[in-house]
């Protein structure tokens, strides 16, 4: 499915999978898994967005209310579903028909594009209301913090969902997630003050890019890593 430039393309814009585990050991760890049509994703963004704008010019909140926190919230939730990118692998079946490293770099660059693009409306208001260094820094901060979270929760921490119900408990390494999560947030608010510094964040974010896609051999150790921590 995603073997040629153009079958990557065509997956990007074709469907979402969106994953989330919520719950407790005593209540019972549960998934919420929704597989729905990349535009339906991209239109529930901009009505959102259109929320925000409205917000904005009917309230006119202060800086920090108005801007700062929304733009938390979302680079910090879209940025976090990188937590459940590989949860839905099953490698007795993929890894026998693909490469392993070659199927993992494209499908984490395929679903770190999906969520950037996902903040795009938002971004736009930030535009709109004069405030473009910020949605600039909130396109590189949720394409970076996605990245950098699918990236270590793979190597460190993994999840896999089995059924509807999964058994979990978080290891040392989120630790690491955690502090990369907020790294991340907090440039991203720094980092939309200033025009220039935020148009370098974006490029950096995008080479981050270029390198998780191009990184097959690390990819193949992280799904080698992944059979010997009990992926099915």
């Amino acid at each position: 499915l995603i073997d040629t430039r153009q079958s990557v393309v065509r997956y990007i814009f074709s469907t979402y999978e969106f994953v989330w585990g919520y719950g407790s050991t005593f209540s019972g760890r549960r998934l919420f898994f929704y597989v729905i049509p990349y535009y339906k994703a991209i239109a529930l963004s901009s009505l959102l967005s259109l929320l925000y704008f409205a917000l904005e010019v009917v309230l006119r909140p202060p800086f920090y209310t108005g801007v700062i926190a929304p733009n938390v919230l979302i680079v910090s939730f879209l940025s976090t579903t990188g937590l459940y990118a590989l949860s839905q692998e099953r490698p007795w079946l993929t890894f026998l028909s693909m490469d392993p490293g070659s199927l993992l770099a494209k499908k984490i660059t395929i679903k770190s594009i999906q969520t950037a693009l996902l903040s795009i409306p938002f971004a736009l208001v930030d535009v709109t209301i004069g405030k473009a260094p910020m949605g600039i820094s909130l396109i590189s901060g949720v394409l970076l913090g996605y990245l950098l979270t699918s990236l270590l929760m793979s190597k460190l921490n993994p999840i896999q969902f089995r059924g509807e119900v999964y058994n979990y408990r978080a290891g040392s390494g989120m630790v690491f997630v955690i502090m990369a999560d907020y790294f991340v947030i907090a440039m991203t608010v720094l980092l939309g003050l200033f025009l220039i510094v935020s148009i370098v964040y974006l490029l950096i974010s995008t080479l981050f890019l270029m390198f998780i896609f191009s990184s097959k051999k690390m990819w193949e150790k992280i799904g080698f890593n992944l059979v010997e921590k009990g992926f099915q």
